[in-house]
């Protein structure tokens, strides 16, 4: 990583702009050389910890705190007082054009034939998720989405929308493998489209509310602009 946006710093909280294709931490597979936290340690930011989860494909907003401070934003996480929206690409166009995804989720079992590494299936005995969604702009083969989660699931969002028809785009784990050569012959899309674009909170020491924007970055940016070009049914 050649640069790293901060977009706010003080003595107990860290927001940075994380860009796609970059793990957070180490874990199998990955080298602990290439993570955030050591790029982070790399140019003096040292003793940060991320307070969630945001996939290595995906781009955008992630919190990090001191130790100390961790235990109060996670109370925030838990009690759902975190606002996190995200920008989505998905298939088609979603009816009715705003609404709530509820699916339980778990992690496949890894023994089994349709497990895919470690997938997240929707099953009535997963645990409870619910994730907001709001059309933004539709063009004929796609929709833009602003995804808000209630919950904090692995690959939830991910997952919702593959169940409910509505695969985000770029998906090589969820997605739909015709929808995206679609994507990345038509529109030039190379990556998952799933960006933390927005986030609200409360500062776990001062209380003060804290509103952190990210816009979508420009291979996103210039993805919206090539299905522009075709015209928009909605937004």
């Amino acid at each position: 990583m050649s640069t790293l946006p901060i977009l706010f710093h003080d003595d107990s909280l860290l927001v940075v702009d994380k860009p796609p294709g970059v793990a957070v931490h180490g874990g199998s597979g990955i080298d602990p050389a290439t993570t955030l936290l050591a790029w982070l340690r790399a140019i003096g930011h040292t003793g940060w910890q991320p307070a969630h989860r945001l996939d290595a494909a995906t781009s955008g907003l992630l919190v990090l705190a001191r130790p100390e401070n961790l235990a109060a934003l996670h109370v925030q996480f838990l009690q759902g007082s975190v606002t996190k929206t995200y920008l989505a690409v998905v298939q088609g166009a979603l009816h009715p054009a705003t609404g709530r995804f509820a699916a339980p989720l778990e992690r496949a079992d890894p023994r089994a034939a349709d497990a895919g590494g470690g997938k997240v299936r929707v099953t009535a005995t997963g645990s409870p998720a619910t994730t907001d969604y709001r059309t933004v702009a539709t063009w004929r083969p796609a929709t833009l989405v602003g995804l808000t989660p209630h919950t904090g699931r692995t690959h939830q969002l991910r997952v919702h929308c593959r169940h409910a028809g509505h695969p985000i785009a770029g998906d090589p784990r969820y997605g739909n493998a015709t929808f995206n050569r679609l994507m990345r012959r038509r529109y030039g899309l190379t990556r998952l489209f799933l960006h933390a674009a927005e986030l609200c909170l409360r500062h776990p020491r001062t209380g003060r509310a804290i509103h952190i924007e990210s816009p979508l970055p420009p291979e996103l940016a210039a993805v919206v602009a090539a299905l522009d070009a075709t015209g928009r049914l909605t937004g």
